[in-house]
């Protein structure tokens, strides 16, 4: 990852700092397609950013289990 949070030698990782996931977006076959969240700074804009294969959601302990909630799985 560079500076910038970009994958490199092609790779299409972008990992977002100061970020706040509200919640997992699901498509109609149950699959994670992408995420809600907002950025530390810009705490009432909600941005959507979407996933073509993987959502990888590492929260901590207490955080994941919130999050999950709120997207709907008990």
């Amino acid at each position: 990852v560079d500076a910038q949070g970009n994958g490199l030698n092609g790779r299409k990782l972008k990992i977002i700092s100061n970020a706040h996931a509200n919640r997992v977006i699901f498509s109609q076959g149950k699959t994670a397609q992408g995420i809600e969240f907002v950025m530390g700074n810009l705490k009432d804009q909600v941005i959507t950013a979407n996933a073509r294969k993987k959502v990888i959601l590492c929260a901590g302990g207490v955080s994941d289990p919130i999050i999950l909630q709120r997207s709907g799985i008990g």
